[in-house]
């Protein structure tokens, strides 16, 4: 999240949705990989019996669809 247009905002409960106007499939996963590192070095308490998933999905839109 370095470029002044991307955007990081939360959209729900416990979810994020990163935009990234413009950005290739690498430089997806490289954002990507670095928000899920940031996450799993918080070192966040789970309650005994709860898992925490971390996970990332993409998706490109053409412009006009």
């Amino acid at each position: 999240m370095s470029r002044p247009v991307d955007l990081l905002a939360r959209y729900g409960g416990e979810e994020f949705v990163c935009l990234l106007p413009g950005a290739d499939p690498n430089g997806l996963a490289v954002v990507g990989q670095k928000l899920l590192e940031s996450v799993r070095n918080l070192n966040l308490e789970q309650r005994q019996g709860h898992s925490m998933p971390n996970r990332v999905g993409s998706h490109k839109e053409r412009a006009g669809q």
